[in-house]
């Protein structure tokens, strides 16, 4: 965040702005206190698992990823959460993808992630199978129910953080699951969704009074989502998923601050947080900040991320040359 809009949200009037430029010229990490909070969020990750393979900019990978969490937890208390759409939606073995993704980011200590439609296109039984693997890392949603109209997963979790309680929930929109659907994408079509305001508004006059902080993972398109936050007052921070595009600051919404990761686990969005007096937001510092290769691979978790890889190209060319074989005889 720029100095200028630091000084709008402390309330300072422009006409100070000129004999205040001097005393705010360091970048806030070393100009003041670490930060009471820090929200860093992921979305779309789409199965990547190294690096995005991009030929402009490679960047991205969850061994990547670890070091570049582990500097901002050095820097304040963290919230890690995901937005949804962290699996593959084809390729092989895309179940046990989703699944070996889903256990990297508990190992990361993601604290909460809402489902997107990548997720539930193997279906509800699968799905259930791979969040209750790993139940420390809470899957979480205010909208999709089974076929009989209950809710699958808890419609929000409350983390403690920095002396603060935070509720975090999760929206996912349908229009791309019924894609799914009609495009016979979808192997076994087990899911509804409540509409996403009455879900949302539920959710937040729950939390009301109970958290000092509400977080909203919007897995919609950004219109869809930016729309809901103006309609549903009461969120205070928004990680927007579902292709969304990559914003390096934080937008506005219905008075919450919107973090847009981008796609392929290429960027982290981390939003800096400093809480006055009376509990509510002081001042606030936006970076998308990228997944570079310069990183350096975390030494846990590169390689467990190498192995599995490996194995798993290994029977992806088996079974090819197995196809191969068959086509020959």
């Amino acid at each position: 965040m720029t100095r200028a809009r630091i000084r709008s949200r402390l309330g300072i009037p422009a006409g100070l702005a000129l004999g205040l430029s001097l005393a705010i010229t360091v970048p806030w990490s070393t100009a003041a206190a670490a930060p009471d909070l820090i929200i860093v969020g992921s979305s779309c990750i789409h199965g990547e698992l190294t690096s995005c393979g991009c030929a402009k900019r490679d960047l991205g990978g969850f061994a990547h990823k670890a070091t570049l969490i582990k500097q901002e937890r050095a820097a304040g208390p963290v919230l890690l959460v995901d937005a949804g759409d962290f699996a593959p939606d084809r390729g092989f073995e895309r179940h046990n993808k989703t699944a070996f993704i889903y256990e990297l980011m508990a190992r990361l200590d993601y604290d909460a992630v809402t489902p997107g439609e990548r997720e539930m296109m193997d279906g509800l039984e699968p799905l259930r199978e791979i969040c209750a693997a790993h139940p420390e890392l809470k899957m979480v949603s205010a909208n999709v129910m089974d076929k009989s109209g209950n809710l699958i997963w808890p419609e929000y979790t409350i983390v403690e953080r920095g002396g603060r309680k935070i509720g975090v929930t999760g929206i996912t929109g349908n229009a791309f699951y019924k894609f799914n659907v009609m495009r016979k994408a979808q192997v076994s079509d087990d899911f509804t969704f409540q509409d996403p305001a009455t879900a949302l508004r539920r959710v937040v006059g729950e939390l009301q009074g109970r958290v000092d902080l509400v977080v909203a993972l919007l897995h919609q398109p950004e219109d869809e989502a930016k729309k809901l936050l103006t309609a549903v007052p009461g969120v205070d921070v928004a990680v927007l998923g579902h292709n969304s595009k990559y914003v390096f600051d934080a937008e506005h919404a219905g008075g919450a601050l919107v973090l847009s990761p981008g796609t392929r686990g290429q960027y982290l969005s981390v939003l800096s947080l400093s809480f006055g007096p009376d509990g509510k937001i002081l001042s606030s510092a936006a970076e998308g900040k990228p997944v570079t290769q310069d990183l350096a691979k975390d030494p846990v978790l590169e390689p467990l991320v190498t192995k599995w890889e490996t194995a798993w190209k290994a029977r992806e060319k088996a079974q090819d040359k197995g196809k191969k074989d068959e086509g020959t005889e």
